[in-house]
């Protein structure tokens, strides 16, 4: 049992949506799973798709949550409207790995130039260092395709 537990109030398009882990969906005015997290106002046409809010805030302002690896049609939508390229960097388990390639297969299928980004195993985007999340960014807004 959580003894602690953060609320974050989640906006989208400038109003609050809901309170993130505490809102049950029937009180939500907008469905997370129908949103993107992230500073819209500051995305370019690369994205790096990650899979909740602590990893958004390590990787910055590209840095897109999907609040979990069960991402939905409208937010395969969402991605496909906004960007140009887009790379995938979930949990390096089972779970992550097998939606990470799906999302890849799905947004490729639609134009998107989409790639899985792979941490080591036991690596979560939230757990990087400021500098080492910093080289991250860098690396993957200069990737070429080789």
């Amino acid at each position: 049992m959580m003894k602690q537990r953060m609320r974050l109030k989640v906006l989208y398009h400038s109003k609050i949506t809901s309170n993130h882990n505490a809102c049950p969906e029937a009180r939500e005015k907008i469905n997370l799973k129908q949103t993107l997290y992230g500073k819209q106002n500051q995305w370019t046409d690369v994205g790096i798709g990650v899979e909740g809010i602590f990893d958004v805030w390590r990787l910055g302002d590209n840095a897109v949550g999907l609040y979990g690896v069960k991402y939905t049609q409208a937010q395969i939508r969402l991605i496909s409207k906004r960007f140009k390229r887009f790379f995938v960097i979930f949990d390096n388990d089972t779970a992550g790995q097998k939606q990470a390639s799906k999302m890849v297969a799905e947004l490729n299928f639609r134009g998107i130039e989409t790639y899985n980004y792979k941490l080591p195993k036991g690596t979560d985007p939230a757990d990087l260092k400021p500098d080492e999340a910093k080289i991250l960014i860098k690396e993957l807004k200069t990737w070429k395709i080789k």
